[in-house]
């Protein structure tokens, strides 16, 4: 009774520091912090969220009450001769606008779409022409309202540096806000980090009920092999207390 305590305190050792493990290992989600409106004008903070296979994605932060949004741009500030749009117009290389999973234009199309009041999180996909890669050039997004107002901010190269130096070509962390939205989208690098963990789980449970199947079988035949001390272990083992055991000796 015992050697089996001991082996399942053993296994629940070894599940807690693989838990921990995992959670060190696994890829934490970007928080961004809420953004201030001030006067009640637009206020818009992008991100890069991943640099990949040619493709560039930004997590685009916009707050704009009652503001209707009807085009994002991207051009560059110094640097390699940039400019996307979610329209095309212009001649421009095209943008993807999306919402919640929820697709705003094809890239290539007018797009119109109310913000209501709360702050809202857009993503930006378009194909990089080798400025982001390259890590040598300021941008400028902005955003365009009905009515003719708009909103802008910089995405700079140190930021963009930044994330190649730790990313590059490797799936980074899905964005969100910390308040008053809180929608967290795992990232599929950590559901592969629990589908692997509960394999090794799975295994570890494995491996120790083998050994304490094994090792019971073990002891019970040399106990009908007349091993004496074997004998004493599988009693001491059915009384479950070592004063029993104690008595029989």
């Amino acid at each position: 009774m015992r050697q089996v305590k001991r082996i399942v305190v053993m296994f629940l050792a070894v599940c807690s520091i693989f838990v921990a493990l995992l959670s060190a290992s696994s890829p934490a989600s970007a928080i961004y912090l809420p953004l201030t409106a001030a006067d009640g004008k637009p206020v818009i903070v992008a991100h890069v969220v991943r640099i990949e296979s040619g493709t560039v994605e930004l997590a685009l932060q916009v707050l704009a009450p009652g503001k209707t949004v009807t085009a994002v741009r991207i051009d560059n500030l110094g640097g390699v001769s940039s400019l996307w749009r979610s329209d095309a117009e212009g001649g421009a290389a095209p943008i993807s606008v999306s919402q919640d999973g929820v697709s705003h234009n094809s890239g290539t199309t007018p797009m119109v779409f109310a913000l209501g009041n709360a702050e809202v999180l857009l993503s930006l996909r378009f194909k990089d022409n080798g400025a982001f890669y390259g890590k040598s050039t300021d941008f400028r997004v902005t955003v365009f309202f009905k009515g003719g107002e708009r909103a802008l901010c910089e995405l700079s190269k140190k930021q963009i540096a930044q994330l190649n130096n730790r990313a590059l070509d490797v799936q980074a962390s899905a964005p969100t806000i910390q308040e008053p939205i809180a929608t967290v989208l795992p990232s599929t690098n950590f559901k592969r980090w629990i589908f692997m963990g509960s394999i090794i789980c799975i295994v570890i449970i494995a491996i120790f009920v083998a050994a304490v199947i094994f090792s019971r079988k073990r002891l019970l035949n040399k106990a009908y092999s007349g091993d004496a001390h074997a004998q004493f272990l599988v009693i001491a083992s059915i009384a479950g207390s070592g004063r029993v055991a104690q008595r029989i000796r």
